[in-house]
């Protein structure tokens, strides 16, 4: 992505759990808010006034929450058309690679779950599952 737009700053960072970023114990602490949270903490510490938020597969679902969270607040509309906000304003989101429907796509992976197991001709979890993996998941 990089080389493709060399005229402009390009922020990566990891998400928790992911990469270098920490990856605590507590499953409580990984949810779509707490990682819109950290999205918004890290546009707020960059001090970034105008940006582009590109967000691919999970980050993609981080994106839209962070777009939305963002639009629902009173002071968005006034903030976003003021030229002299002081605030952070998200120009554009590109949302690549997301699940558009979280219950479609977990019907999806129930239906194929289920017919690895008759295809598998067993109900061994692990073996379907790292044949879903396969299937599915390492491309």
């Amino acid at each position: 992505m990089v080389d493709q737009v060399p005229d402009r700053s390009i922020i990566f960072y990891d998400q928790l759990g992911c990469g270098r970023s920490d990856s605590p114990e507590d499953l409580n602490l990984y949810s779509i808010s707490n990682s819109v949270d950290d999205l918004e903490a890290h546009i707020k510490a960059l001090d970034v006034p105008r940006f582009h938020l590109f967000g691919h597969s999970f980050g993609g679902v981080v994106a839209y929450e962070y777009v939305k969270r963002v639009a629902e607040r009173p002071q968005y509309e006034q903030c976003a058309t003021n030229e002299n906000s002081k605030g952070h304003i998200c120009q554009s989101t590109i949302i690549s690679n997301s699940s558009t429907s979280v219950a479609m796509s977990n019907e999806e992976s129930d239906r194929i779950l289920q017919e690895l197991e008759v295809g598998l001709d067993t109900q061994d979890a692990s073996t379907v599952n790292e044949a879903f993996w396969k299937r599915s998941q390492c491309r």
